[in-house]
């Protein structure tokens, strides 16, 4: 996927990107789990938190739990 830097939603065509990565690595040989997690991770981290499609955050389980850790591991 190439991103086009004229577009005017460049975090949609991140956003789909993320998506198609994750399937790929969700799909290939290996813990699916420890590899999306891993991936995830990694590449949230480097694009950012409004990349992160929205379905996916949807249903994260625990989100409560994992905000006020994120919270207080900031505040610390």
């Amino acid at each position: 996927m190439i991103i086009k830097s004229n577009s005017e939603d460049i975090n949609e065509q991140l956003t789909t990107l993320f998506r198609t990565m994750m399937i790929k690595i969700i799909n290939e040989c290996g813990c699916a789990s420890d590899n999306a997690s891993i991936v995830g991770a990694i590449v949230g981290c480097f694009m950012g938190f409004n990349i992160l499609p929205k379905e996916y955050l949807g249903r994260l389980i625990h989100k409560e739990w994992l905000d006020m850790r994120i919270i207080n591991f900031i505040k610390a």
